[in-house]
């Protein structure tokens, strides 16, 4: 048995192997009370059904759960292999009831408002009626086996007392002059769709009434596969038919075979990754939708069949028209089908633009109108409300050598990932080696120098912190939050590619420090960054991520007659980056930055600027952005947010100069107190506590 299989297998029947009798659900009591004081009265525990995996706030590492092959592991004391022979000799080839267990995708239908309710969903299911002829075709002994009733209209009045929780699962509605409405209310056939032997949702079917449309679900329920349990039943290798809607798929039950029905043609790639494993076939409606589901099933290896004439619409029409043929006829009607390239093409650019343009239209649902629309930056709200938060597209931070682009970047590296939840970096360290990353990443998590991180000290505090700060990394490593690779394993834009491909998350920040120093194995300069800016814009359209960049300038700001009361005469361009011909103008966003006066160049305390010279992002805004820059800590703290208007002001408007000077001097005393690299000696419980980890 291999890793996929043994945790496909549901938990539940994992744990009661070992004597756990426990029922698994989304809040219990945890499964090893002994590691609990009071026996765990509190229920720290958990199992979410998505990930078949079973979490507990106390004796489990935060974060990690354990799915069937980690149980094993657990209680046996084994290794992996031992687990998998285990799971293979109490789930294998060897039982009756092997399968290939199949866990739901988790929920991915956003306009699933409400939960399913399998109680009220069985109430209604027994107010049907058992089908007492055959029916479409299909023996009447199908639809019943199924739990497949002939509907009502009515209720009784102890059934109206439950009017809000009906409303709450999908069963009842408002109609369009807003009053109370039950969803199946005319449709002449009740289907109820069943997960683990519950309840989940349920199909009216109409075939009387030309009024009313054919088909309705619950409303704001998950819709998923019909006969979905089936594959838990199934051994590996065995055949599978996978079809277009409910009538087809009892059809192929009728006559034999193992099938499960989409609820429509566009789901078939969210489930088709628990097809692997089975012989897989469809025959495909006889229509335009039909060929287009065909092409993509084609992709996934399925053997499709299509029809040879078009007297037929599917494969329940065949059979209502031909009563009591078998599966050797049907597929006597039938012919292989390979693929249509033309219709294939225009299927996948339909495909590519509908996908985009529904991602479009879902994202705009959850963000409202003076909301942060990208990533958050809980350290950095300024920046972050400048920006409109951290957004999909390319984000290049130009600078001069040893000027601090490093530093900013860790400390958006690390902000990014405890703001947002799953967040994943990828931090490809191109101009240097990963221990300088590592050293600062450290500094910023344990409130440590630099040097610090380095060396070991006498002071027992420090060492705490080290180890503290240590721990952290660690533990987003192993949760798949942080990766970060330097030259050793990258050296060109090209393997970068495709290690990104490799390790690709669907929460994902790409950050390149040093691009200009990729090899892209191309002798000319310009063609060399136009390879570059065309790969890293490509990689942020086709991950939906954002991909932030340092890059180097090909002249530095004039920063001589920077100060508080007057900013740069001369600002960075785009002219100024190295490339700039396709590194700038292929970015969304360029923030340059830059040490506010040159005698800070030496100093431990600096006054750093982000100056924002492009911004293509969605409600984002063009500015400057002060910040104190403490260089041994590698800490950059936010200090002043100085918009368009204010700087177009302070360069040319002399109206209010002396207010703006008196102004400007008291910040600039509060900046020389700003940040204290004294820290108190409790800051360390603070910080575990903070943080979450122990």
């Amino acid at each position: 048995m291999n890793t996929e299989t043994m945790n496909r297998i549901p938990l539940q029947e994992i744990i009661s192997k070992f004597g756990y009798s426990q029922e698994l659900s989304k809040s219990m009591k945890c499964l090893f009370h002994e590691n609990h004081k009071h026996g765990d009265k509190s229920k720290s525990a958990g199992y979410k059904i998505e990930k078949n995996t079973y979490y507990c706030q106390v004796c489990l590492e935060e974060g990690k759960g354990l799915n069937p092959i980690n149980f094993v592991m657990r209680e046996k004391g084994c290794s992996v292999s031992e687990a998998l022979q285990w799971g293979d000799e109490h789930f294998g080839n060897k039982k009756k009831d092997d399968g290939i267990y199949f866990i739901i995708p988790k929920e991915g239908n956003k306009e699933s408002i409400n939960k399913p309710n399998n109680k009220i969903y069985q109430a209604l299911m027994n107010k049907g009626i058992d089908f007492q002829d055959d029916y479409r075709g299909i023996r009447k002994e199908i639809f019943n086996s199924l739990g497949i009733r002939k509907g009502f209209n009515g209720f009784s009045p102890k059934v109206i007392k439950l009017l809000q929780p009906m409303k709450d699962c999908g069963v009842m509605t408002l109609d369009k002059n807003e009053k109370d409405y039950f969803i199946l209310k005319g449709y002449d056939v009740y289907i109820p769709y069943y997960l683990n032997g519950e309840i989940v949702n349920i199909q009216g079917g109409n075939h009387y009434n030309p009024e009313w449309a054919k088909y309705c679900f619950l409303s704001g329920i998950e819709r998923i596969l019909f006969n979905i349990d089936i594959l838990k039943d199934i051994k590996e290798g065995e055949e599978l038919w996978v079809v277009e809607g409910v009538y087809d798929c009892l059809t192929l039950i009728n006559m034999g075979m193992k099938a499960v029905g989409l609820p429509g043609v566009n789901s078939y790639r969210k489930y088709k990754d628990s097809f692997k494993g089975f012989k897989v076939k469809s025959i495909l409606d006889n229509d335009d939708s039909g060929n287009t589901l065909g092409n993509e099933m084609i992709e996934s290896g399925v053997e499709v069949y299509k029809w040879k004439t078009k007297d037929y619409k599917d494969i329940n029409d065949f059979i209502q028209r031909n009563q009591g043929v078998g599966i050797m006829e049907l597929m006597e009607q039938v012919e292989s089908y390979k693929g249509d390239k033309d219709n294939a093409s225009q299927s996948i650019v339909e495909s590519f633009f509908i996908k985009d343009l529904t991602k479009f239209y879902e994202n705009s649902k959850k963000v409202k109108m003076g909301d942060i629309f990208g990533l958050r930056l809980n350290s950095y709200p300024l920046l972050e409300k400048g920006l409109d938060g951290v957004q999909e597209g390319l984000w290049m931070i130009p600078g001069g050598t040893n000027i601090g682009k490093t530093g900013f970047l860790v400390n958006l590296t690390l902000d990014l990932i405890k703001s947002n939840e799953g967040v994943k970096v990828l931090f490809f360290q191109v101009d240097g080696a990963t221990s300088e990353i590592y050293g600062r990443m450290m500094a910023l998590l344990g409130e440590t120098t630099i040097e610090e991180t380095y060396k070991t000290t006498n002071n027992n505090d420090r060492e705490a912190r080290k180890m503290f700060s240590y721990n952290a990394l660690k533990e987003w490593g192993k949760d798949n939050r942080l990766d970060v690779i330097d030259t050793d394993t990258i050296d060109s834009i090209d393997k970068l590619k495709e290690y990104i491909k490799n390790n690709k998350s669907d929460k994902m920040v790409i950050v390149i420090d040093g691009v200009n120093y990729l090899d892209t194995g191309k002798k000319d300069g310009l063609e060399s960054d136009k390879y570059i800016s065309t790969i890293l814009k490509n990689l942020s359209s086709k991950y939906h991520c954002p991909v932030i960049v340092t890059c180097e300038v090909r002249k530095l700001v004039d920063t001589k007659n920077i100060n508080q009361d007057k900013l740069a005469k001369r600002e960075m361009t785009v002219e100024d980056i190295k490339g700039s011909t396709s590194l700038g103008y292929k970015a969304n966003l360029i923030t340059s930055v830059s040490l506010v006066n040159d005698d800070d160049f030496e100093k431990d305390i600096a006054e750093f600027q982000v100056q924002i010279n492009k911004n293509k992002m969605i409600g984002g805004r063009k500015g400057r952005l002060l910040m104190r820059f403490n260089k041994p800590y590698s800490k950059l703290d936010e200090v002043k947010w100085i918009s368009y208007e204010e700087k177009k002001d302070m360069n040319g408007n002399d109206k209010n100069k002396n207010k703006k000077t008196e102004k400007d001097k008291k910040e600039k005393k509060e900046l020389d107190t700003f940040f204290d690299s004294e820290i108190d000696n409790d800051r360390l419980e603070e910080l575990r506590l903070k943080e979450g980890i122990k």
